[in-house]
């Protein structure tokens, strides 16, 4: 009888255990999974409109980072030692590519760091800047030499190159285009991050069905606007092929290429604009003051010409400008908007409201 009621302990005491080695498992386990979900995941974008997309799809699980702010020309940006460790640190990194900012070229995909170039990206709307329609005015060549200096100067200014073709990087400037972005963001983000894979998915959701209700908005707010205008940097033409906006010119010509037809163009554009012949010349914020003064030197005596400030990488309007969006919008809206979805709606909302106020 003894050794049956030994076998029975040793039994339970075996159960006992089990369960015991069961139940510290179970905890090991949840604690990692906590501690993965706790796990910040290095996320950085070069440029604010993708950034507050970013900071959408990451909401509830992760918080990008920045790396230039907006009023930064990322065309020739130089990194800060600070900004030169946020890309090292950088687990996933979005860039525009095609070059759009200098440092680009030296940022590879490694091991450890995941880099997304957005003109790379399967089902984004690509304009191709050979594709655009080059203007070739024929000037007096005593003409053509005399601006020759003055169009150099102001190409090195500006002048940035693009591979992958020549694609105009400014895709974002499309809400099509930021469709296909977020989605393939969610996708990135779900295969580095599983924990929080579900909630990239839903977000990237929200996201699109936000983005086709903007752009439906935008479409309505500017049908049917037409008038010739000028732009000093080549960066509206996705949100001007998109909303078909017709009569765009460009300063320095498709591309900014310092070519001799650039030249001829930019010497043809200048007679225009000393003649009046443009609703209004666009401006980008970032654009050096002594070249805006340059611009304005250009028009002539009486000119009506519009001198409107624009800025494809981040709502930041003049005083006047905001008024005016909040009005067409009915509601008050921040100077500063939070770094969210929002921040791009009101990016497209002001860049249309630019646009009414050269055409309307």
């Amino acid at each position: 009888m003894l050794a049956a009621e030994l076998k029975k302990m040793k039994k339970h005491l075996l159960l006992l255990i089990v369960c015991l080695l069961a139940l510290m498992l179970n905890l090991v386990a949840q604690n990692a999974v906590a501690q993965n979900t706790k796990q910040k995941l290095n996320i950085v974008s070069s440029i604010a409109p993708i950034h507050s997309l970013l900071v959408e799809l990451t909401k509830g699980a992760q918080k990008p980072s920045l790396l230039l702010p907006p009023q930064t020309m990322p065309h020739g940006a130089r990194l800060t030692p600070s900004q030169a460790r946020l890309l090292n640190q950088a687990q996933l990194l979005v860039l525009v590519g095609s070059n759009f900012a200098s440092f680009e070229k030296n940022l590879k995909q490694t091991e450890r760091r995941k880099v997304v170039r957005l003109t790379k990206l399967q089902g984004v709307k690509k304009i191709h800047y050979d594709k655009k329609q080059q203007h070739n005015e024929h000037e007096e060549q005593g003409e053509e030499e005399q601006g020759h200096e003055e169009h150099e100067e102001e190409e090195q200014a500006h002048e940035h190159s693009h591979a992958d073709g020549g694609i105009d990087p400014h895709l974002w400037l499309d809400p099509q285009n930021a469709r296909v972005i977020v989605t393939h963001l969610a996708e990135v983000l779900g295969e580095l991050d599983l924990v929080n894979r579900e909630i990239y998915l839903k977000n990237a959701k929200l996201i699109d069905v936000n983005l086709r209700k903007l752009d439906q908005e935008i479409a309505k707010s500017i049908s049917g606007l037409s008038g010739r205008f000028l732009v000093l940097h080549d960066a509206t033409s996705y949100f001007v092929e998109r909303y078909k906006i017709k009569s765009q010119e460009n300063l320095y010509g498709a591309g900014h290429n310092a070519t001799r037809d650039g030249m001829r163009h930019s010497l043809a554009v200048r007679k225009k604009l000393r003649e009046g012949k443009y609703r209004c010349v666009f401006i980008q914020t970032q654009v050096p003051q002594e070249v805006r003064d340059r611009l304005l030197a250009s028009q002539g005596q009486g000119a009506k010409t519009k001198i409107i400030e624009i800025n494809p990488l981040s709502q930041q309007l003049s005083n006047q400008l905001s008024k005016q969006l909040n009005k067409h919008m009915g509601t008050t809206r921040s100077k500063d908007s939070p770094q969210s979805f929002d921040a791009y709606a009101d990016l497209l909302r002001a860049i249309a409201q630019a646009f009414r106020n050269c055409l309307i």
